[in-house]
């Protein structure tokens, strides 16, 4: 089973703007307002990505999950992460940054009003993986951090963190009297 850590998403003060956490100092895509008062202990996004691509990838032979729900923008971001990381692959482009340009601009994103900042954010946040992916000392950083990703599952404290949050779910109710009672 893999792991997945629901991105930090967040609006922009200035402009309403629906963001994910890159970085902890970040500039909005929008309005071009510098977000203040981000939270220091939220693991960026491209960290989480990285590791839940690896795993994926490990487990399964490609990226992106078979079983992905796309519940938030984080989720739908992780969703464009993991299909770019498997085109990527699959291509094998000697520019990769061109590649990323095009493959941007290629989404459908639904909500016009949204279309022109989210495709800056998007393309913020992957090639943020991307400078991580192309740096030689990747492939080295996958082997290393293997166990360390493999033993988080077992963290006491991150499974008691996850039972707590889906305990108070609604689902998790019904679940647990129709099948743990």
């Amino acid at each position: 089973m893999s792991i997945r850590v629901e991105p930090f998403v967040f609006r922009c003060k200035g402009c309403s703007a629906d963001l994910v956490f890159l970085h902890t100092e970040m500039t909005c895509p929008k309005c071009g307002r510098q977000i203040p008062n981000l939270p220091q202990d939220e693991a960026p996004f491209a960290e989480n990505a990285i590791c839940t691509m690896l795993d994926y990838k490990e487990d399964h032979g490609f990226y992106r999950p078979l079983g992905l729900a796309i519940t938030s923008m984080g989720y739908h971001l992780l969703s464009i992460a993991y299909t770019f990381f498997d085109y990527l692959e699959q291509k094998n482009p000697e520019n990769k940054e061109e590649f990323l340009k095009e493959f941007i601009t290629d989404i459908k994103i639904e909500d016009e009003a949204k279309d022109g900042y989210l495709r800056k954010h998007y393309h913020g946040a992957l090639s943020e993986i991307l400078k991580i992916y192309i740096d030689p000392g990747f492939k080295k950083y996958a082997e290393d951090t293997r166990e360390t990703r493999r033993n988080r599952v077992k963290s006491p404290k991150l499974e008691q963190a996850v039972m707590e949050k889906v305990t108070k779910q609604k689902w998790w109710e019904k679940l647990r009297a129709k099948y743990l009672s």
